[in-house]
């Protein structure tokens, strides 16, 4: 996935996006929002009414649980944080979207 098509997914998923006219630092500040995540992790299919804000790990890659991470279940929180890690360790937003799907 693209930053353009984050940000496209982002907003079908509810994000009120600023625009570039309304924000000097754009994408720092749409990456730095946790409605974007929200929002992006909606869009996705990351979040259920019924189970919003958190996750099962499980010891098993066959799990079927549809909120465990290896289901392939994200908690729009964590990806938040390790978007956050990513950038720490001198790697581009780019790459990061690249490898989230």
């Amino acid at each position: 996935m693209t930053i353009n098509e984050a940000i496209r997914n982002s907003i079908r998923g509810g994000y009120d996006c600023p625009t570039r006219s309304e924000e000097g630092a754009f994408l720092e500040v749409i990456f730095l929002d946790p409605s974007f995540w929200q929002s992006l992790g909606k869009a996705l299919g990351w979040i259920d009414a019924e189970y919003p804000n958190g996750s099962i790990m499980c010891n098993s890659e066959k799990c079927d649980s549809r909120y465990c991470e290896y289901a392939g279940y994200r908690n729009p929180v964590d990806q938040w944080h390790r978007f956050i890690d990513h950038l720490a360790e001198g790697k581009t937003a780019e790459s990061f979207f690249e490898a989230l799907l």
